[in-house]
């Protein structure tokens, strides 16, 4: 469970402002993956978030390719939301609190192949 969500409803397809994402769970590890520069992440469930890094191909010009990230869900009658804040590795204090999806009623299955194995530096 994470607020109060059991983790089989949080699995799965999402979409917002980062395109399209898919996150598995494996016991307490997070791992997924994102349509936007073929982005990764990994994380752990930390009492009602899941903490972690993300990584992706390529960066905005003189950026990290990689950072640290955290995820809030919410469940307002059927929709499931996640609220994301992210931060790059270069500048780990600078908190951008823009990775805002919705869950999908559709699955993305190559996402949800390329989130099974994914693994950040």
């Amino acid at each position: 469970m994470l607020a109060g969500i059991p983790l089989t409803e949080i699995a799965g397809t999402y979409t917002g402002n980062w395109g399209t994402m898919h996150l598995v769970f494996v016991g307490s590890e997070v791992r997924g993956a994102y349509s936007h520069r073929s982005g990764l992440l990994v994380g752990r469930i930390e009492g009602q978030l899941i903490r972690g890094t993300w990584c992706q191909a390529q960066a905005d010009e003189g950026r990290s390719t990689t950072g640290a990230m955290e995820f809030r869900f919410t469940k307002r009658g059927e929709a499931l939301s996640l609220d994301g804040r992210w931060t790059y590795a270069d500048a780990p204090n600078e908190w951008r609190e823009n990775w805002d999806i919705e869950h999908a009623l559709v699955e993305d299955a190559s996402l949800a192949h390329r989130a099974a194995t994914a693994s950040c530096p």
